[in-house]
C-alpha cells in the first residue's frame, strides 16, 4: 500500500493558519451574538438614553443634539423627560412660544447636571437664573460632555452671542472626561475630543478619533418592540454585527497605538482644568461677559477645590454644596439622594442620582445670591417661611421669583444688565 505523502512545512503552516483563523472568526461571531443578545436585553429594560432621533455624530464634539430635534431623555426604567433643541442645538422648553431676544442672555456650559437630566427645561438652574433676571437662557450643556467639549463651545458661542452671564460648571469628572479618547458605555464606545500632553507639558486639544457607529444605527425603535425571536434576530443582524465590527476594530487600534507609543497619553486632569477655565475667562472678558463658575458635585462628595481651576481670585465661584446641605439633617449620600435624587413610580423609588427640580431651585438661588452680593440689584429667589435657601423641603415645586435686594423686580434687573452689557468680566 503506497504511503501517504506528508505535508511539507509550508502547507502545514497554511493549514494551521486557516484553521486558527477559522476558529478565531467563529469565536468572534459567537462573541458578537452573545454581546448583541446582552445589548438586546439591556435595551428592553429601557436604560438611560434617548427616545426618538435626537443625537448625531459630530466631528468636533463627538456627539451633539440634532438642531431642531425633539424627543425624550430616558433616565432609567423607561422614565423619560421631553426635550427640545433649537436650531443651534441649545436646549429649550418643549412648548416654548416664539419670542424675541430679551436681555440679559444667560449662557450655560456643562454636562447633564447643568443640562438638567430628569428635569424640564424651565426647572433647570440656568433657566431659573435667566427668568429671575428677566432674560433668556442659552443652555449649551449636554449629557456626557467634559472640558474638551466645553472649551470648543465657549470659543464658538461666547463671541457669537456675547451673553451677559456665562454659567460654567465645575465638577471633578469634567477634566477626567477630557483626558480620555473614548467614553465607554455598557453597549458601545462613544467618541470624545480630548487633551494630550504637548510641548512643555501644556495640554493640547485633539478632535475625536472616530465617528460614533451607534448613532448611525436604528437602536431606538427596539425600545418599543416586544421581545420575540425575529425581533432578536433583527437586532443582532442590524445592530450587533455592524456595531461590534466597528468598535472591536477601534479597540484593536487603540490597544496597538498605546503599545507602540503612537497615541500619546491623556493630559493630567489638573493641567486640563488650569488651561480650560482661564481660556473661557479670556473669551468672556473679550466679549464683555461675566463668568460665573458653578461648583456641582454628586451625593456625599466634597472633593472639589476651587484652586484647581487656575482662575484669579476676583472670578465669582459659587460652591453649591453649603446651600444643598443646609436643610438636611445629615450630610451622607443617602440623605442627599432622598432630598435631591430623581424619584419616580408608585410608590416613589430612586431611579437616578441627577439633581431634581428642587436641587436646581436651590442652586439657582445660590447663584443669584452671589450675583446679588457682587452686583447689588440682582434679584434673588425667596419664599417666606421656606427653607434656608427659599425652597420648601417637602415639595419639588419650583420657588417663585421674589423681590430684588434693592426692591426692584426682574424688569429693573433686566435694564441693569443691559446697561452693563460691555462691562469687563470679574
Amino acid at each position: 500500500m503506497p504511503a501517504t505523502p506528508s505535508l511539507n512545512r509550508g502547507k502545514r503552516l497554511a493549514f494551521w493558519s486557516v484553521l486558527l483563523l477559522s476558529l478565531a472568526a467563529f469565536a468572534w461571531l459567537a462573541s458578537v451574538v452573545a454581546r448583541a443578545t446582552a445589548g438586546y436585553l439591556y435595551v428592553k429594560t429601557q436604560p438611560p438614553g434617548w427616545r426618538g432621533r435626537v443625537l448625531r455624530p459630530d466631528p468636533v464634539l463627538g456627539v451633539a443634539p440634532i438642531p431642531g430635534a425633539t424627543g425624550e431623555e430616558i433616565i432609567a426604567s423607561g422614565f423619560g423627560t421631553p426635550v427640545r433643541f433649537d436650531r443651534e442645538g441649545l436646549r429649550i422648553p418643549v412648548h416654548a412660544p416664539p419670542r424675541g431676544r430679551p436681555r440679559p442672555a444667560v449662557m450655560a456650559l456643562g454636562c447633564s447636571f447643568t443640562f438638567g437630566s430628569g428635569c424640564n427645561a424651565r426647572e433647570t438652574y440656568p433657566a431659573r437664573v435667566a427668568h429671575a433676571l428677566g432674560g433668556r437662557t442659552l443652555n449649551a450643556a449636554f449629557p456626557g460632555y467634559g472640558l474638551a467639549q466645553m472649551l470648543v463651545q465657549a470659543r464658538e458661542l461666547v463671541p457669537r452671542h456675547r451673553p451677559e452671564i456665562l454659567l460654567v460648571q465645575a465638577s471633578p469628572w469634567l477634566p477626567a472626561r477630557a483626558a480620555r479618547r473614548v467614553r465607554r458605555t455598557r453597549f458601545d464606545l462613544l467618541p470624545t475630543p480630548y487633551f494630550v500632553t504637548g510641548e512643555g507639558g501644556k495640554p493640547q486639544w485633539r478632535p475625536p478619533l472616530f465617528a460614533s457607529k451607534a448613532l448611525q444605527l436604528p437602536i431606538s425603535p427596539y425600545r418599543e418592540t416586544d421581545r420575540a425571536l425575529l425581533d432578536w434576530a433583527s437586532f443582532v443582524g442590524r445592530i450587533g454585527f455592524p456595531l461590534f465590527l466597528h468598535d472591536d476594530a477601534l479597540r484593536l487600534y487603540l490597544h496597538v497605538g498605546r503599545k507602540a507609543g503612537t497615541l500619546p497619553p491623556g493630559a493630567p486632569e489638573q493641567a486640563i482644568s488650569r488651561l480650560v477655565y482661564p481660556e473661557i475667562l479670556r473669551l468672556c472678558r473679550e466679549s464683555g461677559t461675566r463668568m460665573v463658575v458653578v461648583v456641582l458635585e454628586g451625593a456625599g462628595r466634597w472633593t472639589f477645590q476651587a484652586s484647581d481651576l487656575g482662575l484669579p481670585p476676583d472670578v465669582l465661584v459659587v460652591d453649591t454644596k453649603p446651600g444643598l446641605y443646609a436643610g438636611l439633617h445629615s450630610a451622607d449620600a443617602e440623605t442627599y439622594l432622598r432630598a435631591y435624587g430623581q424619584w419616580r413610580g408608585t410608590p416613589p423609588h430612586l431611579v437616578d442620582e441627577h439633581p431634581n427640580a428642587r436641587a436646581h431651585a436651590i442652586i439657582a438661588e445660590q447663584v443669584l445670591a452671589e450675583l446679588g452680593r457682587d452686583l447689588p440689584g440682582t434679584p434673588v429667589l425667596a419664599i417666606p417661611g421656606h427653607g434656608a435657601y427659599g425652597v420648601s423641603h417637602s415639595t419639588h415645586t419650583p420657588a417663585a421669583v421674589g423681590p430684588t435686594r434693592s426692591g426692584g423686580g426682574p424688569t429693573r434687573a433686566k435694564r441693569r444688565w443691559t446697561t452693563m452689557r460691555r462691562s469687563p468680566s470679574a
